[in-house]
């Protein structure tokens, strides 16, 4: 269900000034695997990592996060014990909203709990996610 979806966006443009309906005002976009630029978006107010969906997961989830400004950022998959696992970002993007996909390989890794990490400027944050097989 789209409007389920972490990552939806809503964006507002111009419409007819005759149009009464507040949801004609709107469209969305719901970002996959590519980044979508800062310049069809607002720029976001504050850095985010949200937590990945589905969750748990098997063999693909998504992890959303949020930019306000031009940054190097590495978004690393570690296992519990702090080894990592896969390196999903490692470059500078624009500000702006993005989304990566994280796909286990069959056989690759087991069920268990992984930690996701963000290092964007001065930004880190980790989370939880839970791979089940």
């Amino acid at each position: 269900d789209v409007e389920s979806d972490q990552c939806l966006i809503k964006l507002t443009h111009k419409t007819d000034p005759n149009v009464s309906d507040v949801s004609d005002n709107f469209f969305s976009i719901v970002p996959t695997f590519n980044e979508i630029p800062a310049t069809m978006l607002n720029i976001p107010i504050k850095w985010t990592l949200s937590q990945n969906y589905p969750n748990p997961f098997n063999p693909t989830t998504t992890i959303c996060y949020a930019l306000p400004e031009k940054s190097h950022v590495t978004l690393t998959i570690y296992n519990i014990a702090g080894q990592v696992v896969n390196v999903l970002e490692n470059k500078t993007k624009e500000a702006g909203y993005y989304s990566v996909q994280w796909d286990v390989p069959q056989g690759g890794i087991g069920s268990g709990v992984y930690i996701y990490r963000i290092q964007a400027g001065n930004f880190q944050q980790v989370r939880k996610c839970l791979l089940i097989k």
